[in-house]
């Protein structure tokens, strides 16, 4: 049963230790490249970042491309703190708490691209969702789809970021990777505690490769490409309206 007081509380104490944790993996600062890569934004886009979170997608695409003009929209209102803290003094991002569940409050095809981040996931409605984003888009734009799939591990993205802190400091890796371990070690433990509850929850779906194509397709995309990203532990879609 979808609980909205339990994952408001939920994604509230989430916000807390997102940033702390996240901005200092490799593997999530790659797949915010990844995403503004594939979303293929022109300057005189206006974008929707459906489930903005904390805003680092939004600060990613604008730092690339400050003139484009990007909506955040997420329900949680501490995420949104903190992502005015990032970006509420640039005048092309707005922030809106919303409920992804229920219509948004756009003109239908005000949109030229979407993007939606390890959101999919944690909606009730997801046809609903999906259709909302086709009302969105114009014609031909573009969605950017990335959502955890069957069972996601957290130890293939550690691997991942030990291999890259290797790369990068070939014989003095271990020593940022102990700082990293020392600073981080409360904001982690929390950070995983939430992640065995968000894997655990009924209300929650984690998609099948062939069940999120269905999804898509059903709801007026053209499915451009899937594949995996974030070290194997989510699926990365790039859909086209129809």
């Amino acid at each position: 049963r979808y609980d909205m007081d339990l994952d408001k509380a939920l994604w509230k104490a989430y916000a807390h230790v997102y940033d702390i944790v996240l901005l200092r993996f490799h593997p999530y600062l790659k797949l915010l490249g990844q995403v503004r890569e594939a979303l293929g934004a022109q300057n005189d886009w206006r974008l929707l970042d459906a489930g903005c979170g904390t805003g680092n997608l939004i600060s990613t695409i604008l730092a690339s491309q400050p003139g484009i003009a990007v909506v955040g929209v997420d329900f949680e209102r501490a995420m949104l703190e903190r992502a005015n803290l990032k970006i509420g003094g640039n005048g092309n991002a707005a922030l809106l708490e919303r409920n992804l569940n229920t219509p948004l409050p756009f003109a239908e095809g005000e949109f030229d691209g979407i993007v939606c981040v390890n959101t999919l996931y944690a909606l009730a409605e997801h046809s609903q969702f999906m259709m909302e984003c086709q009302r969105l888009l114009k014609n031909k734009g573009r969605l950017v789809l990335v959502t955890p799939p069957n069972q996601p591990k957290m130890g293939p993205v550690f691997m991942d970021h030990l291999r890259t802190l290797q790369q990068k400091h070939p014989k003095l890796w271990f020593f940022p990777l102990c700082g990293q371990i020392l600073w981080l070690s409360p904001s982690l433990l929390i950070f995983l505690f939430i992640n065995r509850i968000i894997q655990g929850k009924s209300s929650f779906t984690f998609f099948s490769e062939m069940k999120l194509l269905s999804l898509v397709n059903k709801c007026g995309f053209a499915v451009d490409r899937l594949e995996r990203a974030y070290s194997g532990q989510a699926l990365f879609l790039v859909c086209t309206k129809a």
